[in-house]
């Protein structure tokens, strides 16, 4: 970005500078005219040799303020140009979960993260994040689809319910002393991950029909991710929606904690409820 604004401030900066170099070299000729006609007349300042020095000094001068106007522009284009090359850093989008995953976990390694919100839907995916986290001694709130309001039970059975158990023995102690883990029932929409003040990915979970079970399934990893660091605007709108959204979902009553979750589905032999009952 910033080459390809250099070229065009590069074009723009030779048409304009141009013109006080024509008018310099015109100010340079009427002072040299100046001198050459005072000593033609014996240097006396008539008015002709007043009038040609004071357009060659004027013209010569403004020439000199043109150009440090223009020199300030130039910067001025130059700055704006970094800044917004710097703002594209800051805010990326990535293909899928996987493209962003290792970028992600680096972050988390080289930066004092104290607390992560993760909005998730089966967990099936972010295990090593999981344990980048728990090496950073991160604390950790994490939202997961209650199984019993999965949308079929292959979902709940295949995913959430697996997952769930993974990130139980991944964390092991780690879950009762700095991560809670909760499930909520509404269907899956927004996922992500806010770490402290700083930086925020996020992405969607769509829904695909599969023909063979004749049942919907749900698909969050394949889907692109939009990564902002704090100091942007883009990140200033991403966190004002995920927050609201997770804080929505971590203190509705409907929200349990996983383990009432898990029991609550043992308990109903492994029927999800309908939609109409969520």
């Amino acid at each position: 970005m910033i080459e390809g604004g250099r070229k065009r401030l590069n074009k723009v900066s030779k048409r304009i500078l141009s013109l006080p170099v024509v008018f310099g070299l015109v100010g340079i000729v009427l002072i040299i005219a100046c001198l050459y006609y005072s000593t033609i007349v014996g240097w006396q300042l008539d008015l002709v040799s007043a009038t040609i020095l004071t357009g060659g000094l004027s013209v010569s001068l403004y020439t000199l303020i043109y150009g440090v106007f223009l020199k300030g522009l130039e910067a001025k284009e130059t700055i704006e140009l970094v800044k917004g090359s710097l703002a594209l850093q800051r805010v990326r989008v990535y293909h899928n979960q996987d493209d962003s995953m290792q970028e992600i976990r680096e972050f988390v390694k080289t930066n004092r993260i104290k607390s992560v919100l993760m909005l998730e839907y089966s967990t099936m995916t972010i295990y090593p994040l999981i344990e980048s986290l728990k090496e950073k001694k991160c604390d950790i709130k994490l939202l997961v689809e209650n199984p019993n309001y999965a949308i079929s039970r292959f979902e709940a059975e295949t995913r959430i319910i697996p997952g769930i158990r993974s990130i139980e023995e991944l964390l092991g102690d780690y879950i009762n002393k700095k991560c809670e883990m909760r499930c909520y029932r509404t269907p899956g929409s927004l996922r992500g991950r806010l770490f402290d003040d700083k930086k925020i990915i996020i992405g969607w979970y769509t829904y695909k029909h599969d023909k063979k079970r004749d049942e919907d399934s749900i698909w969050g990893g394949t889907n692109p991710m939009i990564e902002a660091e704090k100091g942007t605007d883009e990140y200033d709108c991403l966190k004002e929606m995920f927050a609201s959204t997770f804080y929505s979902l971590w203190e509705a009553e409907t929200t349990v904690d996983y383990r009432v979750a898990l029991d609550e589905y043992q308990k109903s032999q492994g029927k999800p409820k309908e939609l109409t009952e969520r």
